[in-house]
């Protein structure tokens, strides 16, 4: 009975911990909607595809009894929803899935032959009218073209409102790259962070245990306020970040950004007033050195796709100590606080079929 009850017991818990997992944050989005035809009717038994322009991966379904249609799951990217349905013209429409996302779109068939095309332009829907939620979306544009002191992407969550984002450690001593975000007021330990679906909180500091380059990374969402699948199971407030891929064009960049001491203010806001007495002391030095390159693209074309990036931050700078008192300015002192630091991504994503990868 023992041994029989074993048997049972392992299942079970496969099962659960499949269900938890299922609550962790899902780096991806959707896109749903109603078919009907012009008098405003139902239609149903219509073919749906989602084919993704970037891999070519394409995901079907036909419309319910009621015209209504939901394709989740998508990673993502720039996508072409077509609608065919036999005696209607063929329904096109291209929308920009973000991470997060459940975008509607109601096709409106025309009577007329299959062959034919109606492509339908336009902006995807602003306003999701069926989920209640709060957040935003800071996209790769956003992320390459805006300026940022030390490429910490982290830094760009200042974008949306009532976000606050601070450096893990004191100012003055961090390398730049890893960052602490609180949402709504809240403590930033109850922050969750994730990347590609995975959490990377550092359980101590509230900040993040694991550090991305901003050249690795897509774009992130930032929720807040309410209970939402697509960012995890906390209701205070996540960022859910996605990371870039390999598509069937190959894309590759190189950067190298320079900043030195002439170009950054004085420790502490201010001149060492001893060197206007001794002109030998000099300024603090500082230097910093980042450079890197990416490429991505194709193993096998619609299937196998890689990602690398590597980063390099060579920088060499004080931590000043001020004591600003009469008699113990004379201990202030500017020692040298220097980083050394490589970071190294890469990603590969396969497709197994239709429906997994």
């Amino acid at each position: 009975m023992q041994g029989s009850a074993n048997r049972l017991l392992l299942p079970l818990v496969l099962l659960l911990s499949l269900a938890c997992q299922a609550l962790a944050q899902v780096p991806t989005g959707g896109v749903r909607g109603t078919v009907k035809d012009q008098s405003d009717a139902i239609v149903a038994g219509a073919k749906v595809a989602v084919t993704n322009k970037g891999t070519g991966a394409e995901r079907g379904i036909v419309s319910r009894s009621n015209g209504e249609y939901a394709i989740a799951n998508l990673p993502p990217g720039d996508y072409e929803v077509k609608v065919s349905m036999s005696g209607f013209k063929t329904f096109l429409m291209m929308v920009t899935i973000q991470v997060g996302d459940n975008i509607s779109v109601d096709p409106t068939l025309e009577v007329g032959k299959t062959s034919e095309t109606v492509v339908v332009t336009g902006e995807t829907p602003a306003i999701n009218t069926t989920d209640y939620k709060i957040d935003g979306v800071v996209n790769r544009k956003q992320i390459e073209t805006l300026p940022l002191n030390g490429r910490s992407f982290l830094q760009l969550a200042l974008l949306e409102p009532g976000v606050s984002v601070e450096s893990v450690d004191n100012p003055g001593t961090s390398p730049n790259n890893f960052f602490r975000v609180s949402i709504a007021g809240a403590s930033q330990a109850l922050t969750r962070i994730s990347v590609d679906g995975a959490t990377v909180n550092d359980r101590v500091t509230g900040g993040t245990s694991q550090n991305f380059s901003q050249e690795t990374v897509q774009e992130f969402q930032i929720s807040t306020f309410n209970f939402d699948p697509s960012t995890s199971v906390t209701g205070v407030g996540s960022v859910n970040v996605v990371s870039r891929s390999g598509s069937n064009d190959f894309h590759g960049a190189a950067f190298f950004y320079f900043r030195d001491h002439n170009l950054s203010a004085y420790p502490s806001l201010k001149r060492d007033p001893r060197r206007l007495v001794d002109p030998s002391r000099e300024d603090p030095f500082f230097a910093r050195r980042q450079g890197g390159a990416s490429i991505g693209g194709p193993i096998k074309k619609d299937r196998l796709f890689f990602f690398f990036n590597i980063e390099n931050n060579n920088q060499r700078g004080v931590v000043p100590v001020a004591n600003n008192h009469p008699i113990f300015s004379q201990f202030d002192s500017a020692p040298s606080n220097p980083l050394h630091a490589r970071q190294t991504n890469i990603k590969i994503d396969f497709k197994v079929n239709e429906k997994h990868s």
